[in-house]
């Protein structure tokens, strides 16, 4: 039995979200569909989804992915069309979309293009599955949907794809308890808004514990990638004690690499 305190940020509605999109690049792809379904109490308290105009071509390979063509989205709002009401919805609560980085990155762009200040708080359902089920191989939505045998009538498009996300989480209540996956969702969940002030540019970072010991020392050529990674495929040791994340920029790769060797040289980290 697993006893936990759910963390107050838990006791309000959950956002389940799930996007398409033109395309991998949230720089200069678009949003075409969004769907965020909110769950009070495990269970499903409202919905909100819809076709966008992303004013620009859908690829087909797109278009064969998700069913959704140029035709399709003619007519539909585009994103900051509608981008108060996706605010509003969300809210201050917890979003969890599947390979959940993609998506809220998508999103907070196009509230960012749409000129809309909404902190956006998150955690990975693919993460937590890596978590509770660490003998599968696979944690991609198709292994779950296979893995659950969730009957899904339209596969990649935002709603169908969201409320797969909701029979995970209520396989994964089942499987555990929803105390412990609360739990657990709660200490994986992370601010996009704090990992977009990291430079896109070369140096070292230094992962801190809540007494400011320093627990881990890294460089990278993108300090932004590399710390976006550790947050959410990282060690989970690292992540344990990590309490605050200094980042220290240099020239270029090679200082990088030496202020690296230096700075181990000089606080030893713990891990």
């Amino acid at each position: 039995m697993h006893n936990h305190i759910i963390s107050d940020n838990l006791k309000r509605p959950i956002i389940l979200l799930d996007i398409e999109t033109t395309g991998v690049n949230a720089d200069k792809d678009r949003i075409i569909e969004i769907a965020m379904v909110k769950i009070i109490d495990n269970k499903i308290e409202d919905q909100f989804s819809t076709l966008l105009n992303p004013e620009q071509r859908i690829p087909e390979f797109i278009s064969g992915l998700t069913g959704i063509n140029e035709v399709d989205v003619q007519n539909s709002n585009t994103f900051s069309e509608i981008a108060n009401q996706v605010s509003d919805f969300i809210g201050d609560n917890l979003l969890i979309a599947h390979n959940a980085l993609f998506d809220i990155s998508f999103l907070n762009q196009e509230l960012t293009r749409s000129k809309v200040q909404r902190r956006l708080t998150y955690a990975c359902s693919v993460r937590l599955s890596r978590k509770l089920y660490p003998n599968y191989r696979k944690h991609g939505l198709d292994s779950i949907v296979s893995r659950l045998n969730i009957q899904v009538e339209n596969r990649h498009r935002a709603l169908d794809d969201a409320l797969v996300i909701k029979s995970f989480l209520d396989q994964a209540y089942k499987d555990f308890t929803k105390e412990y996956v609360l739990t657990l969702i709660d200490s994986m969940s992370r601010d996009i808004n704090s990992n977009l002030k990291y430079p896109q540019s070369p140096g070292i970072y230094i992962f801190r514990d809540e007494n400011n010991y320093p627990v881990y020392v890294g460089k990278s050529i993108n300090l932004r990638s590399r710390i976006n990674s550790h947050l959410h495929n990282g060690d989970d040791r690292i992540l344990k004690a990590m309490h605050k994340i200094e980042v220290l920029p240099t020239a270029g790769e090679f200082s990088a690499l030496i202020d690296e060797v230096l700075a181990i040289k000089k606080l030893s980290p713990g891990l």
